[in-house]
């Protein structure tokens, strides 16, 4: 695998699979931005041929894998080139059941174990609006929260599953006004992050600290959430499948499952 260096590189290798047909499976869903993101921070790899793309980024101490495959057989030729890595691997293989079923098999067959499984929930903004309430006990976190909310994620989150951000990456949510924050005796009981691309908002982290629990916080963060997203048409998010409480949480709130998975697949360091 070589550095990718620009997009554009990126571009002409997509291309010349999609010349071959369209591309039957693919886990690269990063807007140009993102890739942009990616490509200026380093540690962005890139191989690829005629049928088959394959892009490993590192985070943190591992790499996450992505693929735009013409067939079954071009991507597990692709994989093949990953042997030898001495850390952690993880693929995202986000889509309908059937869809990623192939591609999943093809990771298994490398040497990759289905680590979680993901599921996608959403609502209609004028659903989330009949919850709008007074945002009281929260605030909109400013850049210099930016360690204090990364220090507070990173004790509960897994960093295979939650693609944990880094602090340069906080600090640019805070100043889109995207980090919602409350305190207990100065310090964060309970942080929500989203993002906003048109009419539609991800809500990417909802957490609030064991000790805290119970005491409305949630409700407050998540309410204060809605009222900054009164002009949103969709709101959508992600769940691991068999956490019930969560899901009954995301349900109160009118939010259902929409049938879109992210199969997270993880071949372990040697």
């Amino acid at each position: 695998m070589r550095p990718l260096r620009s997009i554009e590189e990126l571009d002409d290798a997509v291309a010349r699979v999609r010349q071959r047909g369209a591309a039957s499976s693919t886990n690269l869903f990063a807007s140009r931005e993102e890739l942009a993101h990616w490509i200026t921070r380093g540690g962005v790899c890139l191989s690829g041929n005629e049928t088959s793309v394959l892009v490993r980024r590192r985070d943190r101490d591992f790499c996450r894998v992505y693929h735009v495959s013409a067939d079954p057989e071009s991507l597990a030729r692709q994989l093949e080139l990953l042997n030898g890595q001495g850390g952690a691997l993880v693929a995202d293989l986000v889509g309908q059941p059937n869809h990623i079923r192939s591609a999943a098999g093809v990771y298994a067959a490398h040497g990759f174990e289905r680590y979680r499984c993901l599921l996608r929930m959403g609502c209609l903004g004028s659903t989330a609006s009949s919850h709008h309430a007074a945002d009281a006990g929260v605030e909109i976190a400013t850049e210099d929260d930016a360690p204090e909310v990364l220090a507070f994620l990173e004790q509960l989150l897994d960093p295979y599953v939650d693609r944990l951000p880094e602090e340069t990456d906080l600090r640019c949510a805070a100043a889109r006004r995207n980090i919602l924050l409350a305190r207990k005796a100065g310090s964060p009981s309970g942080v929500l992050m989203f993002e906003k691309t048109g009419t539609t908002a991800l809500l990417r982290y909802w957490y609030v600290a064991r000790e805290a629990q119970g005491r409305g916080t949630g409700a407050q963060l998540i309410k204060t959430f809605f009222r900054l997203c009164s002009e949103i048409r969709r709101i959508m998010l992600w769940v691991a499948e068999g956490n019930e409480d969560s899901i009954a949480k995301y349900r109160h709130y009118g939010f259902m499952r929409d049938g879109l998975l992210d199969q997270i697949m993880l071949r372990r360091a040697a």
